[in-house]
């Protein structure tokens, strides 16, 4: 707890903190994209984002971060697979 990481994809930077939030950032723009809920297995899921693009899309973002032993804590991928589902 209290431990975080983060990592550039594109234009936005994405910062995790372990049961904490998620976030992308740039400059003065920042988006929650979810709340830490649970570990299955070896991934640590985030739910209840900000809305995707109200009101057209009223889905919440949400997040699946998968864990690899590394010695340095570090984001190695970023994705988006389906809109506001990282």
């Amino acid at each position: 707890s209290g431990q975080c990481a983060s990592g550039q994809s594109g234009y936005w930077t994405y910062e995790v903190c372990i049961e904490g939030t998620i976030r992308q950032y740039h400059g003065a723009d920042s988006y929650m994209l979810g709340r830490f809920n649970r570990v299955e297995g070896k991934t640590l899921k985030f739910d209840n984002g900000l809305p995707c693009d109200p009101p057209s899309n009223p889905m919440l973002r949400k997040v699946d971060v998968s864990l690899a032993c590394s010695d340095n804590m570090g984001l190695q991928l970023i994705s988006e697979p389906s809109t506001c589902v990282y």
